[in-house]
């Protein structure tokens, strides 16, 4: 663990070193919060894998197969751990069954900060937040923001106890937004999602479940809690929006709450203990008929991909391109195989 110059640490350099030379879990040490840095990358978090889940698969085989043909490929992983920087909050005393986890996707700039007004409801509840620098809306999403925080989640749980049905991803404004695909993209490593003045409409631009497996993982153990402040109305607005793309997607929101008197701002520490209770709350889907609307689901995406495939056989290709690419934005993974088996065919291969 690195320590920033403007951090004291709370044990000198020796006390550390004995730890781990006996073998100690990081869980031993008392309350922190401190800078540090990474250094295990992941499978999760490379290049590849994060087009494959947080992309449109058409879009994807479109690209892949354009940097085939320039004869490009791209890089492993998408960062240098050795230049970025964390924030950690790590309570003082460790849940038997572990800590939980809270990884925040922040809007604004510069180094990582942690609201110090969360910080006691964080130590109530035995969740250890982390939180990394220069990951605001300024930077590239997926060349950045993603990767630093399914790196953060990936290091935290290899460094202590995590109790992996408590492992959170959040985010504020634009942040929210991120943390909400990486929610519905990596449900096997996030169980759920706090999503504060911010959320977008799954099927819309592109926003897709690239993999039905995943997918179903997500229906069946994800929380998703929606928080806006009622000044807020645009964000008012945009998460009652996502919450009904859910529910067209045969799953629920677990929570909308509308703080009073609150603008575009972080909600006070007892709210945001208020949305951990909810995030740790036994999960309750309230579908009446999950199996009808999936099925309802695949009915319509077969349809649509059988007019496409008359489009093809009748060579209306340009106009069977555009209208699978649409449902490709809408529908994703639970299009495919069929979706993919008749791009190949539109181009050729």
């Amino acid at each position: 663990m690195l320590v920033s110059p403007a951090v004291k640490p709370i044990f000198p350099r020796l006390g550390l070193l004995l730890l781990a030379a006996l073998g100690l879990t990081a869980g031993a040490l008392p309350l922190t919060d401190s800078v540090i840095q990474f250094a295990s990358y992941d499978s999760l978090s490379s290049n590849v894998t994060m087009a494959q889940r947080l992309e449109s698969p058409l879009q994807v085989d479109t690209a892949f197969r354009a940097m085939t043909q320039r004869n490009q490929r791209l890089a492993d992983q998408p960062l240098d751990l050795a230049t970025e920087h964390y924030r950690i909050f790590i309570p003082s005393r460790r849940p038997t069954a572990g800590y939980g986890l809270m990884v925040f996707v922040p809007p604004w700039q510069g180094g990582p900060q942690i609201p110090p007004i969360w910080r006691a409801a964080l130590e109530q509840r035995g969740i250890i937040f982390v939180t990394a620098g220069q990951s605001g809306n300024d930077q590239p999403v997926l060349g950045r923001r993603d990767p630093l925080a399914i790196l953060a989640a990936t290091n935290v749980i290899g460094r202590y106890p995590v109790d992996r049905s408590r492992v959170y991803i959040a985010g504020f404004s634009g942040g929210s937004k991120v943390a909400f695909k990486l929610a519905v993209g990596y449900p096997d490593l996030f169980t759920s999602a706090f999503l504060l003045a911010g959320a977008d409409a799954l099927g819309d631009e592109g926003f897709v479940p690239t993999d039905r497996a995943l997918w179903a993982q997500f229906r069946l153990q994800s929380r998703v809690v929606y928080v806006s402040g009622a000044r807020d109305e645009l964000n008012v607005d945009l998460a009652h929006a996502s919450a009904a793309s859910l529910r067209r997607f045969c799953t629920q929101a677990s929570g909308m709450v509308v703080v009073p008197g609150l603008g575009h701002e972080l909600v006070d520490g007892g709210q945001f203990g208020r949305v951990l209770d909810m995030l740790d709350r036994p999960l309750a889907r309230k579908v009446s008929d999950p199996d009808k609307c999936l099925a309802e689901i695949d009915a319509k995406i077969a349809g649509e991909l059988g007019s496409i495939a008359a489009m093809i056989g009748s060579g209306q290709r340009d106009a069977a391109r555009k209208r699978l690419l649409k449902l490709d934005s809408e529908y994703g993974g639970l299009a495919l195989p069929r979706s993919l088996d008749l791009l190949h065919r539109i181009d050729g291969i």
